[in-house]
């Protein structure tokens, strides 16, 4: 190993989303927090590699679908991201993690991979060869003998209905044209023509149910579609005029057959539209349930004081995706703890408990069940009136949320989890004796400047609250300041801790600085006993609820100095990482208002600049720019380069809002997107972007 002391040895766990891989949402899905490792190429012998155990936030079915990825580049630089060796990384199954053997630091991260299924096999001169994939029934390749001169491998790729001409994000959704009718297949080599006929089988899923709802005739009711074009490069679907049989298979399967003298993309389509197939919930997409969506699950209550009526609301969205906002139910109360892949079709949510049942006098249902009949990976929401049977819970478990997926003869679990109540779920009742004297505190409040305008959302913060709580709570009440100190109050705050803050934001607003400082490694510091509030960095994605996980603020990047990544750094250290914290604070806080109040203009030479920084959040940073719908759709269907998007969808932006085209505007967008390193490398005011 190079000459490295162990106190110079860092973990960061990095979530700026600048560094989370570019993943089709299709076939993979995040399963780990990166880490960034230091000092970076700090290398080992290879007899003793560094060892990193990386917790896993998704179900995982098949360990051999663990991606562990490295990207040997720094903090601040374009992360490449690469597949680790499979020998170099070990899955532990009780643990819930991945352990990687690594010679040198840098990023690393783990992803579970669900690739389409396919098939490479040798063909032979003078033997007839067949390919056929075990995971798709009815899918065959035949060839004839000596139908090339040479010896070759030959693949065949199924990608269902997932048709690669198509945005990732229309893939999977209800589209325009003629209902698909086959799995979409991709054959190579491409370009490969052939001596003889080669013989392609392709299933009709729900052929003869089409054909009798429908009144079609398949001998003269299909069309075979190819296109030309190799797997990296844009499909462009044609007609092919060849003659084709339709068939049955002795399993009783409908399977359509046709000859082909070159390798290309192949598909059947009917000739019917694709609406009419999808509202009969017929035919390919429904067939198969291979796709799949990695979905969380969250639930939500409002409750009133002294009534024994409530609401709950049971979200299910995609987990890459943020918690939807939830309008007027502001309590999480329960969710589940890792992402699950669901398939299609229908979801079925009930709520199974001892202490409550349906509110039937409001018209809910008294089996409190409520099924979404056609999921395909849109988010959901259900939404439930309950009542208490006795004396409303206070605090604790009160039920269960179980989420299902009908199957053929039984219901497939996805979410199970516990409804748990933190105490604070009714409207606070706020203890006026001892030090928590309302009147009092407001008016040193008002003194210190926390009551001006909407600086009460700072203090809030600086006590732990959410956005989504200061955006949906506090700011939807006639006096959040009332609401915050009842809720401080109510999660075991103390007097003191709350006036020491007032007086740590208020000293922040005096001089201009940030009323929050770091650890000695790197945490978020807090009054002691804070209540539970968590870490404003946090977003709304926790993953369980209740007493057991409020006791202690969230964090947002971890630094682990010590060469076991544990242990603490010397007093002498400590005190040093605090005060230069202490020291940079105020300079941080100007130097980011500065930015953020940026009037400089963008011109379009520094957005192409910023344009390779953005990467998949494109479409996140659209919005938040306030780019309407329509114009992301349409760079979406023109572009498939994901820096081109970018790049058109800010020009759209600065065609649309020029004078709005500066850089603090654009520097806020990119921090609301999660892209706060890009914010402040490559576009700060005083220079032009990197």
């Amino acid at each position: 190993m190079n000459a490295y002391t162990p106190d110079e040895f860092t973990l960061n766990v990095v979530e700026d989303l600048y560094y989370t891989p570019v993943l089709s949402e299709r076939t993979a899905m995040h399963a780990s927090q990166v880490v960034s490792l230091g000092p970076h190429g700090a290398k080992f012998y290879e007899d003793e590699p560094a060892l990193i155990y990386l917790p896993l936030g998704a179900h995982i079915e098949d360990p051999e679908k663990i991606v562990c990825l490295c990207s040997d580049t720094r903090e601040g630089e374009i992360p490449d991201w690469q597949p680790l060796p499979k020998s170099h990384y070990h899955y532990m199954a009780k643990e819930s993690k991945v352990m990687i053997r690594a010679w040198h630091f840098s990023l690393y991260t783990a992803i579970v991979s669900c690739p389409y299924p396919e098939l490479v096999k040798p063909v032979l001169v003078g033997e007839p060869t067949t390919l056929e994939l075990k995971e798709v029934k009815g899918v065959k390749v035949h060839f004839p003998d000596h139908s090339l001169a040479d010896e070759f491998e030959a693949k065949v790729k199924v990608f269902y209905s997932d048709d690669p001409a198509l945005p990732e994000a229309e893939i999977g959704q209800e589209k325009e044209g003629n209902a698909l009718a086959t799995p979409i297949i991709m054959l190579g080599p491409h370009g490969v023509e052939f001596d003889k006929d080669v013989i392609i089988q392709l299933p009709l899923p729900d052929c003869d149910e089409i054909t009798r709802k429908f009144d079609l005739e398949p001998s003269h009711s299909l069309t075979i579609y190819h296109s030309p074009t190799g797997e990296d490069e844009p499909i462009t679907w044609q007609p092919c005029l060849v003659e084709y049989q339709v068939k049955q298979e002795s399993d009783g399967t409908r399977v359509i057959v046709f000859p082909v003298r070159h390798f290309s993309w192949y598909k059947a389509v009917w000739d019917i539209l694709s609406s009419t197939m999808h509202g009969a919930k017929v035919g390919v997409s429904y067939f198969y349930p291979y796709i799949r969506f990695a979905m969380m699950c969250t639930a939500m209550m409002d409750e009133t004081a002294d009534t024994r009526s409530f609401g709950l609301e049971i979200i299910c969205y995609r987990s890459d995706k943020k918690l939807p906002e939830v309008g007027n139910y502001k309590h999480r109360v329960g969710g589940s703890l890792k992402p699950k892949f669901v398939r299609p079709g229908a979801i079925v949510i009930k709520l199974v408990s001892n202490d409550f049942e349906a509110d039937t006098l409001h018209g809910e249902s008294a089996q409190l069940l409520k099924e979404e009949s056609d999921f395909h990976g849109l988010e959901f929401e259900k939404q439930f009136a309950c009542v208490y049977k006795g004396e409303p819970v206070k605090k604790g478990v009160f039920g269960k949320c179980i989420v299902e997926r009908k199957a053929s003869g039984f219901n497939e679990n996805i979410f199970e989890f516990n409804l748990t109540k933190c105490g604070n779920e009714g409207e606070f009742q706020f203890d006026n004796t001892d030090g928590w004297s309302l009147m009092a505190t407001r008016e040193l409040a008002s003194m210190l400047g926390i009551t001006t305008d909407e600086n009460w959302k700072e203090f809030a913060k600086h006590l732990g609250f959410t956005k989504h709580e200061i955006r949906n709570r506090l700011s939807s009440t006639t006096d959040p300041f009332a609401l915050i100190m009842g809720a401080f109050q109510a999660r075991g705050g103390t007097p003191d801790e709350f006036v020491q803050a007032l007086y740590a934001v208020g000293r922040g607003f005096r001089i201009g600085g940030d009323s929050s400082s770091t650890d000695a490694v790197g945490y978020k510091k807090f009054p002691s006993g804070s209540g539970g509030f968590r870490s404003t960095s946090e977003e709304d994605s926790d993953t369980s609820a209740g007493p057991s996980q409020s006791s202690t603020p969230s964090r947002k990047k971890r630094t682990y100095p010590g060469g076991n990544f544990t242990g603490a750094t010397s007093k002498k250290r400590q005190r040093s990482d605090m005060s230069e914290s202490a020291a940079s604070s105020y300079s941080s806080y100007h130097e980011d208002q500065m930015h953020r109040n940026s009037k400089q203009p963008l011109g379009t030479s520094e957005l192409w600049k910023i344009s390779q920084f953005i990467n998949q959040q494109w479409k996140s940073l659209g919005r938040n720019l306030s780019v309407p719908e329509e114009d992301l759709k349409q760079v979406e269907y023109a572009y498939k380069d994901m820096r081109e998007c970018s790049y058109q969808m800010l020009l759209k932006w600065k065609e649309r809002f020029p004078s709005k085209c500066s850089f603090g505007s654009l520097y806020v967008a990119l921090c609301d997107s999660g892209l706060n390193s890009v914010a402040s490398s490559h576009c700060i005011f005083s220079r032009s972007p990197k």
